[in-house]
């Protein structure tokens, strides 16, 4: 399968997922992480099996076009649900029982490419994610995002993780079979990336932690796009506008960056601010990501 070249911020705006007709999962969920959680885009609710193979049968309301695979945690201290050995494989059909024979494979691919130390080989040749270490810690909760060649157009899609050398659970908080909306420029260097910790801590007179009420950590990013096309910037205000503040999506910032893929691929709500026109039909703006917040840390 050829993997499409990315070279712009990739925004998936329509998670076809969430207005699924219906969800279901092999084996059994665990109690209380039933497939149909994955329909709530709030990122708070799991589907969660215990062994080393997780299959989800998806059947999408109609047949919607569907540009890129994306799937994230949303457990504390478990990173994204799954270890580092772990590979995703996703099938699209017409039907919803001959697998074996489905229309599109995309074949199996690491969920995370090998990598000998953070920063290096973050970026595999068939997705996007980064190489995480037995010791996650409960901030980092990376985005697996992979962009079609082609876009597809099925009602019915199985998506599998295997993970033999995990810890005997698989969890996952977030799947999405999307659209993908590539910008026409790039963001510009010198974009930030800030950590938000919302946990309350009650101190002794002292100044030591007495005790603390758990929050919930996420990130913040801010990026500046320059000499955007007026033409073009028409239709991306749109897509904001229908997306609004509250609706969250995935965003590839820098989708084919092997060292800084993995901090500016996130999940979350997104807006553009500060829209100014220095140039004929160049524009300027501002875009903001605040990252969907997982389950409070423990």
């Amino acid at each position: 399968m050829t993997i499409a070249t990315l070279k712009r911020t990739r925004i998936l705006p329509t998670n076809h997922t969430l207005q699924a007709v219906s969800a279901t999962c092999a084996p059994a969920p665990l109690s209380g992480y039933d497939a149909a959680n994955l329909k709530n885009p709030a990122r708070t609710k799991l589907c969660k099996v215990a062994g080393t193979t997780m299959t989800l049968n998806i059947r999408l309301n109609g047949v919607p076009s569907v540009a890129a695979l994306a799937v994230c945690g949303g457990e504390p201290m478990r990173g994204i649900g799954y270890s580092v050995n772990a590979t995703i494989r996703a099938w699209g059909n017409d039907v919803a029982a001959d697998w074996t024979n489905a229309k599109y494979d995309t074949g199996e691919i690491p969920a995370y490419p090998p990598a000998g130390s953070f920063g290096a080989g973050l970026f595999g040749d068939n997705a996007m994610g980064g190489y995480i270490s037995p010791s996650t810690s409960r901030w980092w909760r990376p985005v697996f995002i992979l962009f079609f060649a082609e876009v597809q157009a099925y009602e019915y899609w199985q998506i599998q993780i295997n993970d033999p050398l995990g810890d005997g659970y698989i969890s996952i908080g977030i799947v999405g079979l999307c659209s993908v909306v590539e910008l026409a420029r790039n963001i510009t260097d010198g974009w930030s990336h800030t950590p938000v910790d919302t946990t309350q801590a009650e101190r002794t007179t002292g100044g030591g932690i007495k005790t603390t009420r758990p929050g919930v950590r996420y990130v913040e990013m801010s990026a500046n796009v320059k000499g955007y096309p007026t033409a073009e910037m028409w239709s991306l205000s749109h897509m904001f506008m229908i997306l609004g503040e509250t609706t969250p999506c995935f965003v590839a910032f820098h989708p084919d960056d092997e060292v800084n893929s993995p901090w500016t691929t996130l999940y979350g709500t997104l807006k553009y601010s500060g829209l100014t026109r220095p140039a004929n039909n160049l524009n300027d703006f501002a875009l903001t990501l605040k990252e969907q917040p997982t389950l409070p840390a423990s």
